[in-house]
């Protein structure tokens, strides 16, 4: 999502190394001093987001990275007192239709 709130439709970002909104220019101005040039001053800073992009922000870091870290903090798991689905083991026999054995046994020429 862009800081103006349109989709980011670039291909990068299906890989995850699309700059931040507005990044662009500082990606630029990294390479440049790398380089050993000089980076136009408004090139560092970047725009202020809309507060509809700090709320989702918010919200992302309330509902995923907040619980995230508590579970890290604290060695749980995000299925620790959870009851199983399947409590007891069941045996599974085979079929005898399984594929690789029809393949073992094949005539060979």
């Amino acid at each position: 999502m862009r800081h103006d709130g349109s989709p980011a439709h670039r291909p990068a970002a299906k890989e995850g190394v699309d700059p931040p909104p507005g990044g662009d220019p500082r990606v630029a101005a990294r390479v440049l001093t790398a380089l050993g040039l000089d980076a136009p001053v408004e090139w560092w800073s970047l725009p202020e987001l809309p507060d509809i992009v700090r709320q989702r922000n918010a919200a992302y870091y309330r509902d995923h990275v907040g619980p995230w870290v508590r579970r890290r903090l604290t060695g749980t798991s995000s299925g620790d007192g959870r009851a199983p689905k399947f409590a007891r083991w069941s045996v599974v026999e085979p079929s005898g239709d399984d594929p690789a054995s029809a393949l073992a046994h094949e005539p060979t020429a």
